[in-house]
């Protein structure tokens, strides 16, 4: 059974503001454990510093396989009671309005697609022949635009082919596997996931 452990706003931003425990250099880890049948499977994502304090400054879930270790919208409330009356109220419209996210369902059938940013694009089976990517809708000037991807691998030698640009996070790209699950995350044209075993 899982421990909850329960952080103040304060020891959560804490590392950020000292210049010596934690550098843009360096990574978050987040790990998760599920039983399937019995059997415990692990999930791990490596997410770099810079992405991760964007999340929190948004208020923004890490969505489904992330979230669940860290809901960022739960920090800033808290963060919040320490502000006016009228900041608390704006501060909570903005937590609501972040972590609304559009969900749009895709077939297999589906191979080549333009995805628009801040909404999940699902695949509950990806294309066998692979799957392009482009972006639209880029908001331009001074926001920062999230693309997201939920892929569901159900063969082998499958390939994702991104726009040029597009880098994975310590150039490591996912071994797409067959019977996996993948969610990607797109921010300022670098790639973190996660993935774990889909469960029948």
């Amino acid at each position: 059974m899982a421990t909850e452990i329960s952080l103040t706003p304060a020891q959560v931003l804490e590392p950020f503001s000292l210049t010596t425990s934690i550098t843009d250099n360096d990574f978050i880890l987040f790990q998760a454990n599920q039983n399937a049948g019995g059997t415990g499977v692990q999930v791990a994502a490596r997410i770099p510093v810079p992405l991760f304090r964007r999340y929190i400054v948004a208020a923004l879930d890490l969505s489904d396989a992330i979230g669940d270790a860290l809901v960022a919208a739960q920090v800033i409330t808290a963060v919040a009671q320490e502000l006016t009356a009228q900041q608390q109220q704006q501060a909570r419209a903005n937590i609501g309005a972040a972590a609304k996210v559009t969900k749009v369902t895709h077939t297999q059938y589906e191979d080549n697609v333009s995805i628009a940013p801040e909404v999940l694009h699902e695949w509950a089976e990806v294309p066998a022949s692979g799957l392009t990517v482009s972006f639209t809708g880029a908001s331009g000037g001074d926001v920062v635009d999230e693309y997201k991807l939920r892929l569901t691998v159900a063969s082998d030698g499958f390939e994702l082919t991104l726009p040029e640009g597009v880098t994975w996070a310590n150039d490591e790209a996912p071994d797409f596997e067959n019977g996996y699950t993948y969610e990607i995350s797109i921010i300022d044209n670098l790639a973190v996931y996660a993935g774990w075993e889909t469960l029948s």
